[in-house]
């Protein structure tokens, strides 16, 4: 089967799967996923990072409580502020007290860089999802992740095909010699389209009676949302890229088939998304 076939198959099936959980997963399992799917990821990176000693298992359990804490925990608790001080200190005497680690600061760093690229950004999706319910949309939140998701990866999808086909202008071939700057117009046409899809989709459905961040769209900032956010996915999958090159390997995981690597590669263009959206979101639910 030839190879761009294949891989858009593969993407195909893998986004279908992404659409029927966000429409029939129960919203009391949402969590326990993305707690799941963190876990997975940061493993992946540690994998990708094992030359500079990562402590992975203090990384992991430190994205889970994170998470759960962003997911269930009280922010107005006293503990809150110096629970991260509290871990780091942790993980410094657990690294210069054991002589086992050749490079400390390699390691200490590495291991909060795990931290800080995936839970951390993990945890905005449980912040998006908290936006708002109500009894006409109680899925509310959940579909705005499923927005700000898919804007993401039809600005992926938009970028291969154009890059495919008219590709000329490399962007950043340093660090990705396939991305250029046609690409890039296929990302914001794709991801612009896709925010403008979900505006009419959410104003049929009344997801502002919960979310009120859609009321206040129109659909030339939805256009504009689009673009930004076709913008910050190449970015963050430039950033993967180079972490990537930094750790001479290919891909995070090769058990996905068409090359399409592993958890991280597939999460690499909207890590970042959600927080970045989160706080304009929140003033908008707002207003």
């Amino acid at each position: 089967m030839n190879h761009v076939l294949k891989r858009t198959l593969t993407g195909l099936t893998v986004g279908g799967g992404v659409v029927a959980l966000f429409l029939w997963c129960p919203l009391q399992a949402v969590s326990g996923i993305v707690i799941a799917l963190s876990c997975l990821a940061q493993l992946e990176f540690y994998q990708m990072a094992k030359r500079y000693e990562p402590v992975a298992w203090f990384g992991l359990l430190s994205g889970v409580a994170w998470i759960c804490w962003t997911a269930y925990g009280n922010a107005n608790c006293l503990f809150a502020p110096i629970a991260p001080a509290l871990a780091f200190f942790a993980l410094c005497a657990w690294v210069l007290f054991r002589q086992r680690y050749k490079h400390p600061a390699g390691t200490i760093a590495s291991t909060l860089l795990g931290f800080l690229y995936v839970p951390f950004l993990f945890s905005f999706f449980i912040r998006i999802i908290g936006l708002g319910s109500s009894p006409s949309a109680p899925r509310a939140g959940l579909y705005t992740l499923l927005a700000v998701i898919a804007m993401a990866k039809f600005s992926d999808t938009g970028g291969f095909a154009l890059g495919l086909a008219f590709g000329k202008h490399k962007m950043c071939p340093a660090v990705s010699p396939k991305k250029s700057w046609e690409g890039l117009a296929g990302s914001v046409l794709f991801a612009s389209v896709t925010a403008c899809v979900f505006l009419a989709i959410s104003r049929y459905y009344g997801w502002g009676s919960a979310v009120g961040a859609w009321n206040a769209l129109t659909y030339p900032v939805a256009v504009a949302i689009g673009a930004a956010v076709a913008v910050l996915a190449t970015i963050g999958d430039l950033v993967e890229s180079r972490f990537k090159r930094e750790f001479e390997v290919k891909d995070s995981a090769t058990f996905m088939p068409a090359g399409m690597g592993g958890f991280l590669d597939m999460f690499d263009s909207f890590l970042f998304i959600p927080a970045l959206v989160y706080l304009p979101l929140l003033c908008m639910n707002g207003s």
